[in-house]
């Protein structure tokens, strides 16, 4: 595979989409770069956050009606991306990598 896009100075071993010119483009991208990026991600933990307000419109509107019951589905969905994002974060912290390299059995190395 090539060199990384990101950085230039490991070889890639994912491939990631990225928009250039309006044209979609995929590059190679090594595992310490995708582990940054991972790693400094916060617009899902307030995304996530933000969801989570939909519970006042089921306290408000009530379970069973049409705005209650999308707001419930809604904030769930925000308290599942909640959770897999904190447990993406303790894996990344307790140093295995949330992501496969795709390459068998073979850890990410560390930074």
């Amino acid at each position: 595979m090539e060199q990384c896009e990101l950085c230039g100075r490991r070889e890639g071993v994912r491939e990631a989409a990225v928009y250039l010119d309006g044209e979609k483009k995929t590059v190679p991208v090594c595992a310490p770069c995708v582990y940054e990026a991972m790693r400094k991600n916060r617009y899902g933990l307030g995304f996530g956050l933000g969801l989570q307000l939909c519970w006042f419109v089921v306290a408000g509107q009530g379970l069973f009606s049409v705005a209650g019951a999308f707001a419930a589905v809604m904030a769930a969905y925000g308290l599942v991306r909640l959770v897999l994002l904190l447990a993406a974060h303790l894996a990344l912290r307790a140093g295995r990598s949330p992501c496969p390299t795709g390459s068998g059995n073979t850890p990410w190395p560390r930074l």
